[in-house]
Formats: structure tokens, sequence, C-alpha cells
């Protein structure tokens, strides 16, 4: 009887230094906590810890749009999706910026993403990553034999400039810089459409006008541009280029300081990760450069 006691006894015990092998194994494969707390091992950032943001936004293709069967919402909003998980989108039927700093103004965890130096949106908190470049390029009939060949080859042309488009420094500085011959800009209403810029260049009115063009493997990609008139114009090389910057609402400054730091280490993170410079190639868009490192 006792010598099966003690058979039984020694195999509890070898169950017991089996499963405590065991175990040390398993917690050796996992990232053990230093006196700190902190992990040995690197492991990917957490999400942010803020209430996620609610972000506005207008229709602008390919940097935002509404896409519910691919989940896909154009550069802007899909990396702000990857920063702040949980972000809500909001969209404003207007690109006049002085609605969106009234969207700021009434909701202390808006955000907003895209225009230059606006003064309408000056008093907000903002980032100095910006998250990508409006790119802006000359739309020139094909039959007309003028090409972009820097800021000088633009003396002598009078190019229709949508308003908002003077968000921009480059574009602004660029349209208000005396030129031989005149001014260069033929400042129009942001309302106006890409049609009718192409009547004032039909009718005399301008020899181009401006547009946001999208850079690509294969050339340029401009927004808006029917079949027809891509047919009929041509879109010269970038001409300007304005950032688009990450804003927040001025109600709660706690918050805002919180979302443009959460924002700023969420850009680094996914440009280290890759995850950036994919949702620029998803839309075949050459990536903004990487944010500058610390």
């Amino acid at each position: 009887m006792i010598k099966k006691l003690n058979i039984a006894l020694a195999a509890a015990f070898a169950v017991l230094v089996v499963l405590k092998m065991l175990s040390s194994l398993a917690d050796g494969s996992r990232p053990r906590a230093n006196a700190g707390g902190a992990a040995d091992v690197a492991t990917a950032p957490a999400a942010p810890a803020i209430a996620p943001p609610d972000v506005y936004y207008s229709y602008w293709a390919s940097f935002s749009v509404e896409d519910e069967i691919s989940n896909r919402n154009g550069v802007l909003l899909d990396t702000i999706r990857a920063i702040f998980p949980g972000a809500r989108f909001v969209r404003i039927n207007s690109g006049d910026p002085a609605e969106f700093a009234k969207a700021l103004a009434e909701n202390p965890r808006a955000v907003v993403v895209g225009f230059g130096d606006h003064p309408a949106l000056s008093s907000g908190a903002k980032s100095a990553l910006p998250m990508a470049y409006a790119r802006t390029v000359l739309m020139t009939l094909r039959s007309n034999p003028w090409r972009y060949d820097g800021p000088k080859s633009l003396d002598g042309m009078r190019i229709a400039v949508p308003e908002d488009f003077l968000d921009y420094d480059d574009l602004r500085k660029m349209a208000r810089e005396p030129r031989p011959g005149g001014p260069v800009a033929v400042v129009v209403p942001s309302s106006t459409s890409m049609v009718e810029l192409a009547r004032m260049v039909d009718d005399g009115e301008a020899d181009g006008y401006v547009a946001t063009g999208i850079r690509t493997a294969t050339g340029w990609r401009v927004d808006g541009a029917n079949a027809r008139l891509s047919m009929r114009f041509h879109a010269s090389d970038e001409i300007a280029r304005g950032d688009l910057l990450f804003r927040v609402s001025s109600l709660d400054p706690d918050y805002a300081a919180a979302a443009v730091e959460a924002y700023e280490e969420g850009l680094r993170r996914i440009d280290a990760s890759g995850e950036r410079v994919r949702i620029f190639e998803y839309y075949e868009m050459d990536p903004a450069p990487p944010p500058p490192r610390d």
C-alpha cells in the first residue's frame, strides 16, 4: 500500500514539474515587465488614450470620398482612421473654410484636416506636421503650345483661380506677386465649376485655370475633370503646393493639446509601420514625405 502511495506521489510531482516547465516556456515567449513596468520587448503602440474625435470633412475626390462598399474613404480620412480608431466622420456640404471654423467653434472634439493657413481657421490648435500636400496644376488647352517651365513661364499668363485655392501659401504668393504683363490670377468664386472655368478659357477670359492634381505612376490625375475636359485640356506639372493640416477645436484646450500630440505620435507610428505608404499607394498617389523625426 505504501509503495503504491509513493508511486502516486512521485507521479504527481513529475506532473507538477512538467507543468512548471511548460509555464516557464510560455512566460519566456511573452515580453516581461521590468521594474518600471515597461516591457523588455517592444510592442505595438496602443491607440491614443483620448476620446475619438469628430472629423469634419467635405467631398474632395481622392482626399476624402464616400465609399461604404470598400470601407475606403480617401487618403485623408483613411489616415485619420489609422491614427484614431473609432473617429466619427461628419460631412459638411461646403468647401467654405468658414463653415469648418463654425464646426470647430461648436464642438470641443471637432477636428479638421485640410486647407492652408486660412484666417478663418487660425483660432484652433494645429499640428506642425502636414498629413499630405495639395498639389496645384495648371490646366491649358491641348492646342495651346505653352508648357509650364518654372514660375517665370507664368509671366503674362492669365489664370482663373477659384478663391478657395488662395488658402494655400504657395499659390497665394504666386497669384499676388507682380509680374510682367499684369497679375497672373483672375480670381473667381469658390463655387465656380470646372466646366465654367473651362468656358472662361474658351472665351478668352483666361489662358488656363488651376485644379487639384494627383501625381500617379502614369502621370497627373485631376479632381473633377470629366472625360470631355480631359480630352481637351492638358495638366501642367505642379505649379504650387499647400500643406493639408490637422486642426482641433479650441473649446477644450486639454483635449486639443492631447489630440495634436496623439495625431503626431500616430502619424509617426503609421509611417514606421508602413501603413501611411500603403494608404497612399492604394489610391495610386505618391506618398507625402514622412513626418520629421525627433
